[in-house]
Formats: structure tokens, sequence, C-alpha cells
């Protein structure tokens, strides 16, 4: 799949960068609910086709199958979960010595 060992490093580093930019937790620019479950799922599937261009089509099949169940979770719990992470979020302020600056 890659002609060279720096094209696998370079895919590492785009793929971290935009993770770090828009999947991750505390993300700046992390997009709303539906787009950040569509995005994360995306980049799994992309693991698995990694997975089978290096010739690792069982492990592939499997990651797969447990991103399908990611997905089905996901659908299923969508509505129970969207308003407390937003509790969490709003809770998350800093407290305490730090937060005041000691």
């Amino acid at each position: 799949m890659f002609s060279s060992p720096w094209a696998a490093v370079v895919a590492v580093i785009v793929v971290a960068a935009g993770w770090g930019l828009l999947l991750s937790p505390k993300a700046p620019a992390r997009p709303p609910w539906p787009w950040h479950a569509v995005a994360a799922h995306v980049l799994f599937v992309l693991g698995a086709v990694v997975l089978f261009a290096v010739g690792q089509p069982l492990i592939a099949a499997v990651y797969l199958a447990l991103i399908l169940v990611s997905v089905a979770l996901t659908v299923v719990y969508r509505d129970r979960m969207g308003p407390a992470t937003e509790r969490i979020r709003e809770s998350a302020a800093p407290s305490g010595r730090r937060a005041a600056g000691r």
C-alpha cells in the first residue's frame, strides 16, 4: 500500500493531527454530535482497510465487526448520551486552588 516507510509515517502524522484537532475530547474544533461520531467511525474503518491492505484480513474482519457493534450502540444510545455529555462538559469548569490562580 505504501511505496516507502516515509509515506506511512506521514499518514500516521496526518491522522494523529486530524484526531487531535477534531476528535479528541478537548479538541479546539470539535464537530457537533452526529458528525463527531461519523468521523470517528470513518477513522476506525480506515484502520480496518489498512489492516486488510497489509495482509491481515482476519484481524480486519474482526475489527470491522467490532466497528459495526460500535455503530449500533452509538445509534441506540445517542439520545441518552447527548444530554449527559453536555452536563459533563458544563460541569468540567476548573475549580479549586489551581483555578483560583494560587
